[in-house]
């Protein structure tokens, strides 16, 4: 049992706790200051459930571009109600151990969470992931990307405001002895394990450090220890005297770029960065960014950073969005003309609210979407129907005519067996055909002959007579299903019924398990709405040491708790948390991970 608490408090670990008071119940009772509003009479009002309490919203109705709806986050009152369409998760605050399962049918699930996979992995991994139907992520492939959730607007990178030229940069750089580069860092354990590079970097070129992390040099007394000091216009004034701002992303994602980006571009300090393979697309212009990963190694880029010192020149080429006023990257200017909230700017909504509208719309629009298409469905049926019955009729028509043919050619040659009949001369031949007849009956020599030619046809004839009986039979029998093919093709009921089945297999329809749901393809979430790689150091560009990085041992072990969640989804039942950490520990066994990874004391 000793050990088992051990593994569990290790696993445990990697997890974001719930809130203290989540899953207790909810009441309607509200501070003076928060707005609460009841939920309309109208049947047609869709309510969206926040599971995570993110907003601080009790109840709000909200008109969206597609209609209105509820917005809430009192899960006792509202969870199972019948309107109630989405349930929505701030990812920071997922947890594998408070989740509305089993899932309702029809329900979606939706995810906002523009966070580093540092505060929780397990959305690196497909069977998370795909749990949602809606996204918003820092990815620009997820369906409500905040990939510029730190960038102001487009002026903030154009205007000069804050911007210290050159010259003067180097007269601050003599009069207050600052080093050319600033790395401002509060947050020393992290996945990249930038630290470690700066500290190498700094061997070779002057770094002034003003955070917590390799810290040599200290900020203005009222500005420590604030959790605005970043935005506040007195440091915003003293980073915009360094000529170039050390900028590292906590792990290497695409479309992850936060204010350590974009700080320096909108003061006009040139970003010494790492951290998105997919910087490039979102830089003002081509060499506005200075990349860590150009370069085999520290020494060298200070090399590199050392040169563009010593040119003036060269070092404005990296600054032409504030000294030409000019941003080339037309997807950027593109990305921030199409955004519909805003940062900092009371005057536009902001992105939480924008999420929730872009899941009320997209709710809305698939279920007008659904009844048109059920009513274009009925159409085509009732035409299909109606054309079956035109084809069915002229069968008939075509029939009648043919029967009346039929009975005038029997009647024509009903005439002439009568004209024959009647004829003399056909009697006088039928008499010497009788004659004829009886010769050769009465010829042993014809009968001899007449029996080794039936012998003979017997004999090349391998069927048994019985065979051909069987072969009519089979004949007749096969008439028969061809005219009851037909008469089944002109059955109009028939053809009715199967139109119905083959709408009812198309048309979409709840399931009562949200696997089944979601793999249906529509409105589900992929890997690409989130997930980040393993983590890799910044310094040497690989994956640290599995077994001396915490960061690459949790990276794996939520690749573990993210499958088991993934079966237990799947099977859309409830879960006790007991029950999910010893399905984890089970699978941690399978697949070996205590051998990969050996747990330390210091770590539980």
């Amino acid at each position: 049992m000793g050990t088992y608490l051990l593994l569990l408090l290790a696993i445990g670990a990697t997890l974001v706790s719930a809130n203290e008071d989540e899953g207790q119940p909810t009441t309607t009772t509200t501070p003076n200051d928060v707005i609460y509003e009841p939920l309309n009479d109208s049947p047609y009002q869709n309510v969206i459930l926040w599971w995570t309490k993110f907003t601080q919203t009790p109840g709000i109705n909200r008109e969206c571009g597609e209609g209105s709806c509820y917005f809430t986050e009192l899960r006792d009152a509202y969870l199972t109600h019948p309107r109630t369409k989405a349930v929505l998760f701030y990812g920071s605050d997922f947890s594998v151990e408070d989740l509305p399962l089993p899932r309702k049918a029809g329900q979606w699930w939706g995810l906002l969470h523009e966070e580093s996979p540092k505060n929780n992995p397990l959305f690196d991994h497909r069977q998370v992931v795909e749990l949602f139907n809606l996204t918003g992520t820092f990815r620009r492939t997820s369906d409500f990307p905040l990939t510029l959730l730190n960038l102001k607007s487009l002026e903030a990178l154009t205007s000069a405001a804050e911007f210290v030229p050159t010259w003067k940069k180097d007269y601050w750089q003599t009069e207050d002895n600052l080093a050319p580069v600033v790395y401002v860092s509060s947050n020393c354990d992290t996945p990249s394990e930038r630290d470690d590079y700066v500290r190498e970097l700094s061997r070779y070129i002057r770094v002034d450090s003003y955070g917590e992390c390799l810290h040599n040099r200290d900020l203005p007394e009222h500005l420590r220890d604030s959790a605005a000091t970043h935005n506040h216009p007195e440091f915003r004034s003293l980073m915009a005297r360094y000529k170039f701002t050390i900028a590292i992303e906590n792990a290497a994602c695409d479309d992850y770029i936060t204010e350590k980006l974009w700080r320096p571009l909108t003061l006009g300090s040139v970003p010494v960065y790492w951290g998105s393979p997919s910087v490039h697309d979102w830089e003002p212009n081509l060499n506005s960014v200075i990349l860590i990963s150009d370069f085999d190694s520290p020494r060298e880029l200070a090399k590199h950073l050392h040169t563009i010192l010593n040119d003036d020149q060269l070092y404005e080429s990296h600054l032409k969005h504030k000294i030409d006023m000019q941003v080339t990257n037309s997807w950027l200017v593109y990305s921030l003309r199409r955004r519909s909230w805003g940062v900092d700017d009371l005057r536009m909504p902001s992105f939480v609210d924008e999420f929730e509208c872009y899941v009320c719309d997209r709710i809305l629009s698939d279920q007008k979407n659904m009844k048109k298409n059920a009513g274009n469905d009925e159409k085509s049926v009732k035409n299909d129907v109606n054309e079956v019955k035109y084809i069915r009729n002229g069968n008939n028509d075509e029939k009648i005519f043919n029967n009346a043919g039929n009975e005038e050619k029997n009647m024509k040659n009903a005439g002439i067996d009568e004209k024959t009949v009647n004829d003399p001369r056909n009697n006088e031949k039928n008499m010497k055909n009788a004659g004829n007849d009886e010769k050769k009956l009465n010829d042993p020599g014809n009968n001899e002959k007449e029996n080794m030619k039936n012998a003979g046809n017997d004999e090349k004839n391998v069927n048994d007579p019985r065979n051909n009986e069987k072969n009519m039979k089979n004949a007749v029998n096969e008439e028969k299903n061809m005219k009851n093919d037909e008469k089944s093709l002109n059955d109009p009921g028939n053809n009715e019924k199967n139109m119905k089945n083959t709408v009812n297999e198309e048309k979409y329809t709840p399931v009562n398990n949200a696997a089944n749901e979601l793999n249906s393809g529509r409105h589900q979430a992929t890997l690409d709405h989130y997930g980040c790689p393993e983590p890799i150091q910044v310094l040497h560009g690989r994956r640290p040491n599995t077994h001396s990085s915490f960061w690459v041992q949790q990276w794996h072990k939520a690749g573990i708790e993210a499958r088991v969640l993934g079966e237990l989804a799947r099977a859309n039942v409830n879960y006790t948390a007991p029950e999910f950490y010893e399905r984890v520990i089970s699978k941690m066994y399978e697949e070996d991970y205590f051998a990969r990874f050996p747990p330390h004391r210091e770590e539980l």
